[in-house]
């Protein structure tokens, strides 16, 4: 994904991943083309790994610096699957 992530369309990045996660085993979410994320979107990470744990799918995301920075401040246990490379990412999975 390339862009920012922020109020505006946090909503709808939560929907359009999740209208793909139904019957998959594992999708890696990369997220290393955003240029800004706001607060809203860690609730959406967040959203997006608890259904991905009711569907039972394994997912990753590819977080570049934008997003890191969010999820230092709002996950600083590493509750969700985040890696820094495409390979890290397919490992995990």
């Amino acid at each position: 994904m390339n862009g920012e992530v922020d109020a505006t369309n946090a909503g709808a990045l939560t929907e359009y991943v999740l209208g793909d996660v139904k019957g998959l085993q594992g999708m890696i979410l990369d997220l290393c083309g955003v240029s800004f994320m706001g607060i809203e979107g860690f609730p959406a990470l967040h959203r997006i790994s608890v259904c991905c744990a009711a569907a039972g799918t394994q997912w990753a995301m590819v977080a570049g610096p934008a997003v890191s920075r969010v999820l230092a401040i709002c996950d600083p246990e590493g509750v969700l699957p985040c890696t820094g490379t495409m390979k890290a990412a397919v490992t995990r999975i």
